[in-house]
């Protein structure tokens, strides 16, 4: 077990989805393999696919993993090459992500590239934990199905572009 302190907001247990609203002193359990670790709601965490080592270098996909939950939320996904010093010159790539449920739907604003870097990707994906089903998905206005994804989230592909990006979620 491990005493943590979350502050203010509304927090997310990663491993298993507990939700706890700040500030707050818990006593968390922590096992070897599943450390304490708590996500911020509505703020995106990228995640990438597994690798075995450092030097292989999966792209596809890039994940967005969102909690969900009153208010909003807002966060910079930063990449660059990982190594030597271009990004000073600009080449690095920077966008904006926003989450805002309300009123029945979950409105996430992936904003414009940045920067000159181009990742290697061909797909983005939203996995929104603790929504397990919706009535219509809209991505830039169209109509999307969602992707098979673990269970207790809605996961949808977003494609992969530099401008910016609406994902709707009616529930």
């Amino acid at each position: 077990h491990r005493h943590v302190y979350l502050p203010e907001g509304t927090w997310f247990h990663y491993y298993s989805g507990e939700r706890f609203d700040g500030p707050v002193h818990i006593l968390a359990h922590a096992p070897l393999g599943e450390p304490a670790l708590y996500v911020k709601a509505n703020t995106a965490i990228p995640m990438g696919p597994e690798a075995s080592h450092t030097g292989e270098k999966p792209t596809d996909p890039l994940t967005l993993l969102i909690h969900p939950a009153a208010g909003t939320g807002e966060s910079t996904l930063y990449e660059d090459a990982g190594n030597g010093f271009a990004y000073a010159e600009g080449e690095y790539a920077r966008r904006r992500i926003s989450c805002e449920p309300s009123d029945g739907r979950i409105t996430v604003r992936i904003g414009e590239r940045e920067g000159s870097f181009v990742p290697e990707r061909q797909e983005v994906r939203l996995q929104l934990r603790g929504v397990t089903a919706a009535q219509s998905i809209l991505v830039d206005g169209g109509e999307r199905e969602p992707a098979p994804g673990e269970d207790g989230a809605l996961t949808v592909s977003l494609g992969e572009g530099a401008g910016s990006t609406t994902a709707e979620v009616i529930l």
